[in-house]
């Protein structure tokens, strides 16, 4: 909080060449204007914020897109072929498995 409340006074400082004295009109008058130029930079923030968010979640849908693989989809042995020669088919890997497992049980 004293962090906070020094930064405004250096801020207040740099903006009306002097720290803030007492509870004045004038006074009062400049601290509204640093609270707008703050609410101004505050709202600028939340809008790059938000439309950086965007860019980011098009460029994550996009590369996600980009490096997804394209199937073809067809039969069951289409894509057993598609998964190269000399590669064990799924029933000689399940059967390996229960193998192993009736050898450990």
């Amino acid at each position: 909080m004293e962090n906070i409340q020094s930064n405004l006074v250096t801020e207040f400082q740099s903006m009306f060449g002097s720290q803030p004295n007492g509870d004045s009109p004038i006074e009062c008058e400049k601290w509204r204007r640093l609270c707008q130029v703050i609410v101004a930079e505050r709202d600028r923030l939340r809008e790059q914020l938000a439309t950086t968010s965007a860019k980011l979640n098009e460029y994550r849908l996009l590369a996600n897109a980009m490096t997804r693989e394209k199937f073809q989809f067809g039969t069951k042995e289409e894509l057993m072929a598609q998964c190269g020669d000399g590669e064990p088919t799924i029933e000689q890997i399940i059967l390996q498995l229960e193998q192993q497992l009736g050898k450990t049980a």
